[in-house]
């Protein structure tokens, strides 16, 4: 008997040579195992439940950017100690990394641009070009279709991306016998703060002697309209504002909007009041729409 996770098919149960999914686990786990005894079906399924979670915690490790082995991971179930610590683990392995991802993006600012599941797949977009034989004019095309999209995030006037490109190609040479996945995240932190340094994003931002009666500057302000009237106030906030509203400064939040997009906001937002008189505008859009947990 053992319990057994494939990436791409999800958590399995084998029990000879019956393969059940979460669901048949469920509903059906008495009808197909008649043949063995409660006592050890229960056991099982509460072991398949503890898996349920390891999957879950190695799900939301890699959604945050953390990257594990993708070699199929199988437990049995012969010892339940060995599923309760790797649980624990795991557990541990997220909480740390949590707090590498806080340490890069106060190292890097320009990381804050980015979740670090995104960060990830840049470094890999970089590696892939830099990989091909190409010259300067195919490896600007490129990188124009496949990496500006990202750094503009940051300056929104970027046009030619090939120096950073050519910084990650000579990095990437280098890096021939160390491929450390920290190092990556360094590196590509160094660079994307390098984008921002140069960046014009907030530079329509006004002196800090003009005064405005609709907002409290420096301080969290909290606006209610009609249904459907929220984005119009917005715009009409950055106008007062005489900025325009950019991918940083807006976010609107959906079912789907992760706790890891609104803490990278709220970052640019304090970092910026902290570097310049002249605030920027940061708006968080239907926050109640947010999932409670």
């Amino acid at each position: 008997k053992e319990l057994k996770y494939t990436p791409y098919k999800g958590l399995t149960l084998q029990i000879g040579k019956k393969h059940l999914s979460c669901e048949e686990v469920e509903y059906n786990i008495d009808r197909l195992v008649s043949n063995i005894q409660r006592s050890e079906v229960e056991t099982i399924v509460y072991q398949f439940g503890i898996c349920k979670e390891i999957y879950s915690l190695r799900m939301d490790y890699w959604e945050k950017g953390g990257r594990l082995d993708t070699s199929p991971f199988e437990l049995a179930v012969d010892n339940p100690t060995i599923i309760e610590t790797r649980k624990k683990k795991i557990k541990q392995l997220l909480s740390i990394w949590k707090k590498e991802c806080r340490r890069l993006r106060k190292s890097y600012f320009g990381l804050t641009y980015f979740t670090m599941n995104e960060a990830q797949n840049l470094i890999q977009s970089f590696d892939n070009i830099c990989s091909l034989n190409l010259d300067n004019q195919q490896l600007s095309l490129l990188a124009s279709k496949v990496i500006l999209p990202f750094l503009q995030r940051l300056n929104w006037s970027l046009q030619d991306v090939l120096p950073t490109v050519c910084t990650w190609k000579r990095y990437f040479k280098e890096r021939a016998t160390n491929n450390d996945n920290m190092s990556r995240l360094e590196k590509l932190g160094d660079i994307v703060t390098k984008v921002w340094e140069y960046s014009e994003n907030n530079k329509n931002a006004p002196n800090k002697d003009l005064e405005l009666h609709s907002l409290r500057r420096g301080r969290p302000n909290l606006f209610q309209k009609k249904h459907d009237k929220e984005l119009n106030l917005v715009v009409d906030l950055f106008k007062s504002l005489s900025m325009i509203p950019r991918a940083e400064h807006v976010l609107i939040c959906k079912e789907t909007t992760t706790e890891e997009e609104i803490e990278c906001m709220l970052l640019r937002a304090l970092h910026c009041t902290l570097l310049s008189d002249k605030t920027p505008l940061y708006c968080l859009v239907w926050p109640e729409k947010l999932r409670m947990e």
